[in-house]
């Protein structure tokens, strides 16, 4: 994880951003086609990501490059949060009554 920031977005949700920074090292140090495959490769795996809630949200601001012959891929993904807690309820109860 690179950043992350957080803004107020309609009512009780708010628009969480995550941004990545992921490294790939490859194999053969000299091997600077492989970094670039690699690259090319993790634009399209990453593009849409599942939440742990089942929900797809789509990378943006996505690039890579090359440094140090390492492989710097880069995505931010925003997610819509709901801000309200969520409240535990008591279980219902049956009494019967006898008049």
């Amino acid at each position: 994880l690179l950043s992350t920031s957080s803004e107020s977005f309609l009512k009780e949700r708010r628009k969480q951003s995550y941004s990545f920074d992921i490294h790939f090292f490859p194999l053969d140090e000299n091997d600077n086609g492989a970094l670039y495959e690699v690259g090319e490769k993790l634009r399209y795996v990453l593009k849409e990501i599942e939440t742990d809630k089942g929900n797809i949200t789509r990378a943006c601001n996505v690039s890579y490059s090359v440094t140090d012959r390492v492989l710097h891929f880069f995505a931010t993904y925003n997610v819509i949060l709901d801000e309200f807690e969520e409240v535990e309820t008591m279980e219902s109860i049956k009494a019967e009554v006898k008049a």
